[in-house]
């Protein structure tokens, strides 16, 4: 039977945490302004959820 390395549990760990960054670098845009921690309201009676906005242009 053959043996696993001992640091392969670490390996697992590395490229777990790359993969859930990597969508987030890929999904970057430029803003013009950025809100962040706002609270948005959307009119539909559901309570205001605290969120980030960004605005491109006037």
């Amino acid at each position: 039977m053959m043996k696993l390395p001992r640091n392969l549990p670490l390996a697992r760990v590395v490229v777990a945490t790359v993969l859930l960054f990597v969508p987030n670098l890929a999904s970057t845009q430029q803003v013009d302004v950025l809100i962040t921690g706002g609270r948005v309201v959307d009119g539909t009676g559901t309570p205001a959820r605290v969120t980030d906005i960004g605005m491109l242009g006037d």
